[in-house]
């Protein structure tokens, strides 16, 4: 999958975000996963989950849900 320089889209995100990664992904590392927040303007919150792998969805719905939920109701 190919992702654009990220000086190519100087917009930020600017709405309440809430991202799920799990340590145990072996796709995306952690690196860009810390560096998320910085284009994010509006609440942010990092979600991770240990021992997960990278189909969060399948392997850990109820955290997901509960993140999503609490992004939801403004936690």
């Amino acid at each position: 999958m190919p992702f654009p320089d990220p000086r190519a889209t100087p917009r930020k995100v600017t709405v309440p975000t809430t991202m799920v990664w799990s340590d145990g992904d072996a796709f995306v590392g952690p690196w860009p996963v810390r560096r998320t927040e910085e284009w994010v303007d509006a609440p942010y919150r990092l979600v991770t989950l240990d021992g997960v792998s990278h189909w969060i969805p399948t392997h850990a719905p109820e955290a997901l849900a509960a993140a999503v939920l609490e992004r939801v109701r403004g936690r």
